[in-house]
């Protein structure tokens, strides 16, 4: 019997600066979470995420290193919901290792995914976990013994699933005729103590949506720009006297 052969395909522009530049400090992984209710049932998260890796079968491909450049190789690994365990944004791609790019686990009532930035970009992630999130409620009201409801259709289609984000919002033209805000010369940088072993540091926080909305509507703005004009104030009022003319760019 003949070995199936297996499929192949580019990085996008945007990924291939990914694998080169991992390091133990930043493993290009980024995660995704949702805060239900209720504990989550890990057997009808289980579910959710076979049917859920059906719309986007990329997501079962690994990462593989040739001569001259990395590349995605089809695979048929199957992905394994557990609960949380690892630190925050482990690594997902090793040298050598055929494992997927992707990991999706729970901790009571959150759910979690952590993707590898090479394999998507945020929209295509949010595609990803939407899918996910539907998937599951629409398992755990058939087990609940509720009305069945019709599968969501998803918002992306095929070639939005795997596109290239990067290559349709970059414009050459823009960022070097100096139309987007770049800041040039010397600005303030953070400085902190190292967590040990390189992990990540997560502190979460809650408030009401409503409440910030008002806030920022005091102030002519949106929750976006306000949010991120409060992140730049609180680290100007910590930064050191000598460092207060330095510019904070986010």
């Amino acid at each position: 019997m003949s070995e199936k052969k297996l499929k192949w395909t580019r990085l996008d522009n945007a990924s291939k600066i990914f694998p080169p530049t991992i390091t133990n400090r930043d493993s290009k992984v980024f995660r995704l979470s949702c805060e239900l209710n209720e504990p989550v049932v890990e057997e009808v998260l289980q579910e959710a995420l076979n049917r859920a890796i059906k719309e986007f079968p990329h997501y079962q491909n690994i990462l593989r290193r040739g001569f001259f450049w990395y590349y995605f190789e089809q695979s048929e690994l199957i992905p394994v919901v557990t609960k949380e365990s690892l630190p925050l944004c482990a690594p997902l791609y090793f040298k050598g290792e055929k494992s997927l790019l992707f990991r999706v686990f729970y901790f009571e009532n959150n759910i979690r995914a952590e993707i590898f930035h090479g394999l998507s970009d945020g929209a295509g992630a949010i595609w990803f976990f939407e899918t996910l999130i539907d998937d599951y409620f629409l398992l755990l009201r058939e087990r609940l013994g509720s009305e069945a409801l019709p599968p969501l259709a998803s918002k992306a289609s095929m070639s939005q699933k795997i596109d290239d984000s990067f290559e349709k919002a970059y414009d050459e033209k823009r960022v070097n005729s100096g139309a987007s805000p770049k800041h040039k010369g010397k600005v303030y940088q953070i400085k902190g103590s190292k967590v040990d072993e390189n992990k990540t540091k997560l502190i979460e926080g809650t408030l009401s949506v409503k409440e910030a909305l008002t806030l920022s509507h005091e102030y002519d703005s949106t929750l976006t720009v306000f949010l991120t004009a409060l992140l730049i104030h609180s680290i100007y009022q910590e930064m050191p006297a000598k460092s207060k003319s330095l510019p904070v760019v986010i």
